[in-house]
């Protein structure tokens, strides 16, 4: 029996490779592994909310979540609240909310929330979420509203049926 040891022309080749071999890898973990930690996009008056159906015209009012694969967008906080109410995964899920008053993401986490009948959002939940405590404040006396804490005390509201529509009584789109 014979042992044949490679050339050292051929072991160049193999080191060459090895670059090129951790790039690919590298690639394949990063596109096949953990979903991301952005939110979706949104391309104003492309998006369409993934509740109404409506373009998204005013990101300001907007907020998503991705759970798992799963993700989507949505033109009013009330359409996610519609969408995850009763969500078996939720403690799962990534929710963002954008600030009203700049636009920025922020996380479920982060977001401290106003409702009121004065705030004209784009399907009348009068919901909007903020970043900073000071902010709530500011918007709560502007337009005579309540703070909402937190998401979870947001969703706790939506179980008991107390978040709707708020231009009608029986909470719908329809004046």
């Amino acid at each position: 029996m014979r042992i044949v040891r490679p050339t050292r022309y051929s072991q160049r080749g193999v080191r060459g490779l090895l670059p090129g071999l951790a790039m690919t890898v590298a690639v394949m973990t990063v596109a096949c592994g953990p979903a991301s930690s952005a939110p979706p996009e949104i391309i104003v008056d492309r998006t369409a909310c993934d509740h109404c159906l409506m373009l998204i015209s005013e990101p300001i009012y907007s907020a998503a979540f991705r759970i798992g694969e799963r993700q989507g967008v949505f033109d009013d906080i009330g359409c996610l609240l519609d969408e995850v109410a009763g969500e078996p995964d939720l403690e799962k899920a990534q929710i963002w909310f954008h600030d009203v008053r700049d636009g920025s993401w922020i996380t479920a986490a982060d977001a401290i929330f106003v409702r009121s009948t004065q705030i004209a959002t784009p399907m009348a939940s009068g919901i909007v979420a903020v970043a900073e405590r000071s902010a709530a404040r500011e918007l709560v006396t502007r337009h005579d509203g309540e703070i909402i804490d937190s998401f979870a005390e947001l969703m706790d509201l939506v179980a008991r049926a107390e978040v709707r529509d708020l231009r009608t009584k029986d909470g719908s789109h329809e004046q």
